[in-house]
């Protein structure tokens, strides 16, 4: 496992277990909010309107819970290094809260951080493990650069020595 996996695989780790828990607290919800609207009277419409929603909420967050246990695309794509060609820092309100890494193959993955990540330096940690596994990817966002990732990703890997 690469020194990358490690570090984001926690993190992952821990934003989808909060993820699986909203989204069965949601079911709960929803299949007892259903089952309290269905054994009332129709003819009350919110009681009606509750339960249309609950009929909708329970499917989403049934697909919402499945995606979610499924693996990340991009933590498994961290083992090799070399095909990162592009990283950069999302900012939310000033401070770093994801990760964006491009890989050679085109795809984009976002890694977030967690929300300690403002008061600790995760965000700067983060990014200097980046730029030590992958020196030869550009780093930091702009337009020209994410032009140039979606029409020929293995362009934005610099010819530096690795």
């Amino acid at each position: 496992m690469s020194q990358l996996q490690q570090y984001f695989e926690p993190i992952l780790g821990k934003q989808r277990t909060k993820n699986r828990i909203a989204a069965i607290a949601l079911i709960v919800g929803g299949i007892a909010a259903a089952a309290w609207a269905f054994s009332q009277d129709y003819t009350q419409y919110p009681v009606a309107r509750l339960g249309a929603l609950s009929i909708i909420i329970v499917p989403v967050a049934l697909i919402f819970l499945g995606v979610n246990l499924r693996p990340h695309k991009g933590l498994a794509t961290l083992a090799d290094p070399s095909r990162i060609v592009w990283y950069y820092g999302v900012l939310k309100s000033g401070h770093v809260v994801a990760v964006m890494i491009g890989f050679d193959d085109g795809e984009l993955h976002r890694f977030p951080l967690p929300l300690i990540s403002i008061k600790e330096g995760f965000s700067q940690e983060a990014l200097q493990l980046l730029h030590a596994a992958a020196p030869h990817a550009s780093s930091g966002f702009s337009e020209e650069l994410r032009v140039a990732f979606h029409k020929d990703p293995p362009s934005l890997k610099s010819s530096r020595p690795v």
